[in-house]
């Protein structure tokens, strides 16, 4: 995330659609369109890499122990209230030996909350990240951990889905769950739930500002890869964020485009 002050003076005065195209990122644009590794620990790194396991032209690569790889915008993406799409496609190639439930990358959405007074730098604003892992669904539901499914294999993960449907919160210096202006969690958002349940705890007028996808901690030497990541509100087409490795000849359109939707969306 770069400014909160920016942040807030862009969230309150407009409301910013998305480009109603596949934005390609590639290693050559993704500084420019605000996507980046964060988080790194125990050996983990993420970055964009080919690979043939999804759709062919590349993936975000997701491996060790902990990672993030995805986009912090120093304007609105959307207004919470409207998200109405949210999902990727992901691959597990290589368990993680130490924590069972969380061998499948994980899908984040972060969000910046102003507080019931709906005024930013007033005590009350809270970062959370909305949280989607195979492991947080129901047992019938899981489509890797615990043995449900196979390595290698295409799956998606969605915010939206009929069944899959389950996410989670975590508010930035408190810990998993949603709390109030004096620390305090708010009872019954520390549970995995439907994505409408849990933006209940979450006060009217908060913003995405980012998202990513990742896996830790303490997973271990784990291998995977997630793609096209697709993300959309009411009353504007979805956006889907394909990860490529452009060949040669096409390398320098790939970083073209990737600046000219860079403007577009800012």
């Amino acid at each position: 995330m770069k400014t909160l002050t920016t942040l807030a003076i862009t969230a309150l005065t407009a409301s910013v659609g998305l480009a109603q195209t596949v934005v390609e990122v590639n290693p050559t644009n993704e500084a420019a369109l605000g996507f980046e590794s964060s988080g790194n620990s125990g050996g983990g790194s993420s970055g964009i890499q080919a690979t043939t396991l999804l759709d062919g032209d590349g993936a975000v690569f997701i491996g060790g122990d902990r990672t993030r790889y995805g986009l912090s915008s120093d304007a609105s993406l959307g207004n919470l209230a409207d998200l109405n799409v949210f999902n990727f496609q992901w691959t597990t190639t290589q368990e993680g030996p130490t924590v069972a439930t969380a061998q499948a990358p994980a899908l984040r959405l972060s969000v910046f909350d102003f507080g019931a007074d709906a005024t930013f730098g007033t005590g009350d604003d809270r970062v959370i990240s909305l949280t989607w892992e195979d492991g947080e669904q129901s047992s019938a539901d899981r489509q890797f951990v615990a043995g449900s499914g196979s390595l290698n294999t295409t799956y998606e993960g969605d915010f939206f889905g009929s069944s899959a449907s389950r996410v989670y919160a975590f508010t930035s210096g408190f810990g998993r769950g949603i709390f109030d202006a004096g620390g305090n969690l708010i009872a019954g958002s520390n549970s995995a739930q439907d994505l409408s349940s849990l933006i209940s705890f979450i006060n009217p007028g908060a913003i995405v500002f980012g998202f990513n996808v990742g896996v830790g901690s303490s997973v271990g030497n784990y291998e995977g890869f997630a793609d096209r990541i697709t993300l959309g509100f009411a009353g504007s087409e979805a956006t889907t964020y394909n990860f490529v490795i452009p060949t040669p000849a096409g390398a320098a359109a790939f970083g073209v485009f990737g600046l000219a939707a860079s403007r577009r969306r800012r």
